[in-house]
């Protein structure tokens, strides 16, 4: 189940179809506004082709006050 990694501030406006992949964190201000169909994704792969299993978990910051 995901959610556990979503920090969500005051006064923020998530708009329609938005997607939230939250392993490495994702940290939401205050007074932030998110548009449609917007992807927040915290995994990545190696570039390493040979690794590309590798998944590297990063967090994602949007700092208050921010469209």
């Amino acid at each position: 189940m995901g959610g556990k990694n979503i920090h969500i501030g005051c006064d923020v406006f998530i708009n329609s179809n938005c997607s939230m992949q939250d392993q490495g964190g994702i940290y939401i201000g205050d007074e932030v506004l998110i548009g449609h169909n917007v992807c927040l994704l915290t995994l990545n792969y190696e570039l390493n082709p040979k690794k590309h299993a590798n998944l590297l978990p990063a967090p994602i910051h949007l700092e208050n006050h921010v469209w």
